[in-house]
């Protein structure tokens, strides 16, 4: 690129007369860049001494060239006008400058001088550049065209081109200065748009990618809630409070805080205090009315209706304005209760019983108004004998008899739905009894009041649970060591004196009580299996709010159990109050044996894997049989460990999702794959454990007869990879998704037996014959005296302790895990040992085939040059040829079936 002048004429060297130095140096030139055309650049020359080249304004000098007329005149420049020297070769006439210092200069530039120590005569001066608008700019700056600006916050240049303008910031990036050559990177939590100043922290995963992942604030939650609505809750940092409109009263909010638990920052529960639900405009209307003899039917089917249809909507405040209109009605008439209103606010109380959720009852006074109200109920109807039932909740009411010390009364019918049963006088054991009580009359004669629930809804207590197999999954999801879990797993009862608010005291005349226990079958993890460990008569502390058991109870309790084998539990009591009986669960699982057996499956898979590896260079060894064989059993056993992996994978991760399966099930299709190739892989591991078998006996008993084997490996393939396919094939046919079972994801019963336990015992009593009949070979023919080299004897006795290791090793676990299959309550001994002996046959697989195989550790010593390879010695040969003769095999301390003629090499 070359500067044009406007006088040019001027300026060209003359050639019929000597120039005069003197004029050259007063010669001022003046370079337009105007005009300046890049496509047609013009060669123009100059002369000058102390010139002073004059461009146009704006002008952006890259670089320029003077050509002297005379050698070493370029020694006598002192400055290039800013340009820098260019040290590169060129002729001795020739001066090349750099001038990129001139493109930070304001606008450009509006002269160039040069500077020499004495006179020089120039032939031609190049001044190469471009107008100021292509300049090059400066990092974090632009070309405006006349001169460079530094970029905005929220933008950045790297320079070095012809930057117009900067570029925006990218999504999750800012840039709070001016002038910058980069952006930031948002931390994590923090978004920001395209061209941001600052980043934005999470409120959403849809605000943008960066907040799909986040892991310092509490993930996004949606929450959907019967009562209160449905509220998505922003993503938040550590001790953060959300707040969001309720749903129902939107001048209101409900509340959320992101606190740091065991299992990092998550959202506490939501504080809904202040909301209102979709009844609680309706419910403040009927709690307002005054109620009178003449409206008192109305508002008892207003509360009811509203009760029947939305008690699942209700919250803790409609609970108890709902407590306070039954109350009201029951004081509209001192003396009696109108029959309909009596049947109203039982269908009210059921409806609350059996709609509320157990949350909204736990804490306040909630509960215990309500069961206050319901003792008013009770005492209001109190006069003659009667009982009066809804699904979930009964009432009745025993009037003392004069010629009676007590009270006695059975309840039979339904556990699970009280409307039908029956009240029956005396105490009886009829097989649908439900719960009978022996009650001591009162010194006044008052009648026995008894409100019977179905279950422990108006009874909050943090000590029990309500779900035991839903509690014991989150035990095993988070590894929690065997705890015992509480439940009532009868109908709570509430004994008590008409017109009484205590408990009264009853000293040795002690209350019986009998109660039929609930079926209780926890789904749990397949590792756990939930199980009573003990009953116990509890009765509610209303002060601790909490079922008190043992002496503090003051109840004595015994277990019965009727001809058809269904429990039932007797208790005798000091006093009358709200009982119940309380079942202990437990369960077997010891996170410590999961933990032990996934770190010892994992290291034997490990060993699995470095055993192939540490044959690959054994060339020799990997052309005979039994290390082949070998191999093969490791790969089917590597393959059953896998799986086996996955079929935890399937099974934890729908325990984590709350999807724990019951046997009745079906399983599902991921299910149903894990367990066939569970089922394949293991049959194969077995078929190659025969074929060792085989192929050993061939060896140390049939020495007489030629082991050869015409392409033995393809047989063996075929027969110990294509006879286990059948088996799951027929179990799949046979019973398709019931071939799987749904908890553990391995075979379901009867299917296993014939895909799976039956084939196994086959293979394991099939290679117990051998090895006995092997035994019996060897020690044979060393009592007669048999004409074997003892070196030749000594290995036979070696490979056979080697192979009787592998093979028991394999056999015997199989073993106790039938002992496992088959007893369900096998003691932890038990499961321990089998747990040593199936996750370590890797480890020792690994020790016999390669830690103690003398010949495949000279192969690798070898191989990494810690021997000398030139020096003769037989030992290090791991395999000898005899004259006319095909191989032998000679391994060390290995597993061996070549102490007869070994396979041809053709094989």
């Amino acid at each position: 690129q070359v500067l044009r002048t406007r006088r040019q004429s001027q300026i060209r060297p003359r050639t019929r007369q000597s120039p005069q130095p003197k004029q050259w140096y007063q010669r001022r030139v003046r370079a337009d860049l105007t005009d300046y055309d890049p496509t047609n650049p013009a060669e123009q020359s100059y002369g000058a001494g102390d010139e002073d080249v004059a461009l146009t304004s704006n002008s952006h000098i890259t670089s320029v060239v003077l050509i002297f007329k005379n050698p070493g005149e370029k020694e006598r420049v002192t400055s290039l006008g800013g340009c820098e020297v260019d040290d590169s070769e060129y002729p001795d006439n020739v001066l090349v400058g750099n001038c990129a210092s001139h493109m930070l200069k304001e606008g450009g530039v509006d002269s160039i001088t040069f500077s020499f120590s004495d006179t020089v005569i120039l032939n031609k001066l190049f001044v190469f550049g471009k107008p100021f608008r292509d300049a090059e700019s400066p990092p974090g700056y632009y070309n405006t065209g006349t001169k460079f600006v530094e970029c905005p916050k929220g933008t950045f240049s790297k320079g070095h081109g012809m930057i117009t303008e900067c570029s925006n910031c990218l999504r999750n990036q800012y840039q709070g200065f001016t002038g910058q050559s980069s952006c930031f990177n948002c931390n994590e939590g923090f978004y920001s748009d395209a061209g941001a100043e600052v980043c934005l922290q999470c409120e959403s995963i849809n605000d943008s990618e960066a907040c799909h992942d986040v892991s310092n604030v509490c993930p996004e939650v949606k929450e959907e809630s019967e009562v209160y609505g449905n509220y998505n809750w922003p993503l938040a940092s550590e001790n953060k409070s959300m707040k969001l409109p309720c749903q129902y009263n939107v001048d209101s909010m409900a509340v959320k805080t992101c606190r740091m638990t065991s299992e990092g920052l998550m959202f506490d529960k939501t504080d809904f205090t202040a909301c209102h639900t979709r009844v609680s405009e309706q419910i403040d209307i009927i709690n307002e009315k005054a109620v009178d003899e003449a409206n008192q039917i109305e508002v008892s089917e207003e509360i009811m209706e509203i009760a029947e249809k939305d008690s699942n909507f209700m919250n803790s405040d409609n609970v108890e304005k709902t407590s306070n209109i039954i109350n009201n009605l029951l004081i509209v008439d001192p003396n009696s209760l109108n029959p309909e209103v009596k049947t109203n606010i039982l269908k009210t109380v059921n409806s609350v019983h059996s709609g509320i959720t157990v949350e909204e009852m736990e804490g306040g006074q909630t509960a215990k108004k309500m069961r206050e109200s319901v003792k008013k109920f009770s005492d209001k109807i109190a006069g003659n004998d009667e009982y009066i039932k809804e699904r979930t909740v009964s009432v009745a009411i025993k009037k003392s008899r004069d010629n009676s010390p007590k009270s006695d009364f059975t309840v039979t019918g339904s556990l699970s739905n009280l409307t039908d049963t029956t009240l029956d006088d005396g105490l009886n054991s009829a097989d649908n009894f439900v719960f009978s009580a022996s009650v001591p009359r009162s010194k006044d004669g008052k009648e026995v009041t008894a409100v019977l629930y179905d279950s422990d809804t108006f009874y909050p207590d943090n000590t029990s649970v309500r779900d035991i197999g839903k509690e014991m999954q989150q035990l095993f999801l988070k590894g929690t060591e065997k705890k015992a879990l509480k439940k009532i797993v009868s109908m709570v009862t509430e004994i008590s004196y008409a017109d009484t608010t205590e408990s009264v005291q009853l000293g040795e005349d002690r209350i019986g009580l009998k109660y039929s226990l609930k079926e209780e079958k926890p789904v749990v993890h397949y590792k756990q299996a939930a199980y009573a460990t003990s009953y116990s008569c509890v009765y509610y502390n209303v002060d601790m709010e909490k079922w008190v058991d043992g002496d503090e109870s003051g109840c004595k309790y015994k277990i019965e159990v009727d001809a058809n084998g269904k429990e039932s539990v007797s208790c005798e009591c000091d006093h009358m109050t709200s009982f119940a009986v309380l079942m202990s669960f437990s369960s077997d699982y010891d996170p410590i044996e999961d933990y032990v057996s996934q770190i010892l499956l994992s290291i034997s898979l490990g060993c699995l894997l470095c055993t192939l590896v540490a044959y690959l260079p054994a060339k020799d060894m990997l052309k005979t049989r039994t290390v082949r064989l070998n191999l093969l059993l490791v790969t089917s056993l590597i393959l059953a460990i896998i799986t086996f992996f996955c079929m935890e994978l399937v099974v934890t991760d729908a325990a984590r999702k709350g999807n724990v399966a019951k046997d009745t099930d079906t399983a599902s299709f991921p299910c149903v794959i894990v367990a066939f190739l569970m089922n394949y892989f293991w049959l194969c591991q077995m078929a190659w454990m025969v074929t060792e078998a085989i192929v050993m006996y061939r060896a140390l008993v049939s020495c007489v007869v030629n082991s050869h084997i015409h392409r033995y490996m393809l047989k063996f393939n075929l027969a110990c990879w294509g006879i286990p396919l059948i088996f799951p094939i027929i179990g799949v046919c046979w019973g398709q998704t019931k071939f799987a079972n749904p908890r553990t994801c391995f075979l379901q019963q009867p299917y296993g037996f014939v895909t799976f336990y039956g084939p196994v015992v086959a293979c394991v009593i099939f290679n117990i014959f051998i090895f006995c009949r092997i035994a019996w070979s060897i020690s044979r023919n060393q009592n007669m005296g048999t004409k074997v080299p003892v070196s030749d004897m000594e290995r036979r006795k070696k490979q056979f302790k080697f192979a009787i290791t592998v093979m028991s090793l394999l056999g015997v676990s199989w073993i106790f895990g039938f002992f496992l299959i088959f007893n369900q309550n096998s003691t932890q001994w038990l499961r321990y040992i089998f747990i040593l002996l199936n996750s370590t046959q890797g480890i020792f697989i690994f020790v016999l085939y390669v830690a103690l195989n003398d010949n495949l550790k000279k192969v690798w010593l070898k191989l990494l040059g810690m021997t000398d390879p030139d020096k003769p010695s037989h030992s290090s040969v791991p395999y000898s040829r005899s004259k006319g003769s095909r191989s032998t095999m000679v391994i060390s301390g290995a597993p061996s079936s070549q102490l007869c003629p070994a396979e041809d090499p053709k094989d």
